[in-house]
């Protein structure tokens, strides 16, 4: 029977989404995909490959995303789960996994929420474990039967063949599953600093409060001006704050139009930075905080009526 994840998979991804997607393929360039493919062959497992997840054309606004690997009839094994953070400013997103044997797969990358954001389907092809089993048992047949050794409680380990009873070959259970570890870049702990980040906005501040806050703002309230603020659970580290404002210039689901780019002056020592914004088109707006080194420190998302 195949698994409801399997059933759901059109129900959850409409076509609007298509700029989302999930790629096995065997390693990738600078955020471009070589040698993706949804059926492998492997001549022996583990098979490693690589699980690539691109946003489209968008930033990836999360902080880290897991990539959960579900064999389709479980095999006694999995679901696996990986989590890996994501580097400020990129829309693509990657990790190598070890597939541990043939079958087919789903490949779906979910947010920190547990929302899905893609996913997709692989065959592995290979060697099948009965095949290996029927291998290792004639050369058990041909090998010359061995005593069985004393235990160390005093009893026999294996019953004897000169019992006349078959010989009882211990089962091995298998090894406990290693996860697949990928060693942090230096900017990606830069940016576990602003894991917490909030990003917020209203018509003024007093005293440190946003004013009328909220996501959705009036042509007039935008064009007297807005503010924008950032608020973080540890010391902002970073002398200049780059700001960066794009707006969704039609029906396309991409922020691509530029707006402004600032910078302002911080103290590393603060946790919140704030500056004006006046905006006068309407439609969908995404502010993006960096620190003075590029280091993404968060996106925000606002609507001008």
């Amino acid at each position: 029977m195949v698994p409801v994840f399997f059933m759901l998979l059109i129900l959850w991804f409409p076509g609007s989404l298509s700029a989302q997607e999930v790629i096995v393929c065997r390693s990738h360039q600078s955020g471009v995909p070589k040698d993706a493919s949804a059926e492998w062959t492997a001549e022996q497992f583990p098979l490693s490959l690589t699980l690539f997840y691109h946003n489209g054309k968008t930033t990836i606004t999360e902080r880290s995303l897991n990539f959960i690997i579900e064999a389709e009839d479980g095999a006694g094994i999995g679901p696996f789960e990986e989590s890996i953070v994501v580097s400020q400013g990129r829309n693509w997103a990657s990790i190598d996994f070890s597939f541990p044997h043939s079958g087919k797969y789903a490949v779906s990358a979910y947010r920190a929420d547990r929302s899905v954001m893609a996913r997709t389907e692989v065959t592995i092809n290979g060697p099948e474990v009965g095949q290996a089993q029927a291998a290792a048992g004639s050369n058990l047949a041909v090998a010359t039967p061995q005593p069985s050794k004393p235990s160390q409680q005093g009893g026999s380990s294996e019953r004897s063949a000169m019992d006349g009873e078959a010989s009882v070959i211990a089962q091995v259970p298998p090894a406990p599953r290693v996860p697949v570890m990928q060693e942090l870049s230096e900017q990606d702990a830069k940016t576990l600093r602003f894991d917490f980040v909030n990003i917020a906005f209203g018509s003024a501040v007093k005293d440190r409060r946003l004013v009328d806050a909220g996501e959705r703002f009036s042509d007039a309230q935008s064009r007297k001006g807005l503010v924008v603020q950032l608020s973080n659970s540890k010391p902002l580290g970073t002398k200049s704050v780059t700001v960066d404002v794009w707006r969704r210039s039609g029906a396309s689901q991409e922020h691509d139009e530029m707006i402004l780019e600032k910078q302002m002056e911080v103290d590393p020592r603060s946790y919140t930075a704030q500056t004006e914004l006046v905006l006068f088109k309407k439609g969908d707006y995404k502010v993006t905080f960096f620190t003075d080194d590029l280091v993404w420190m968060g996106s925000g998302f606002l609507t001008v009526e």
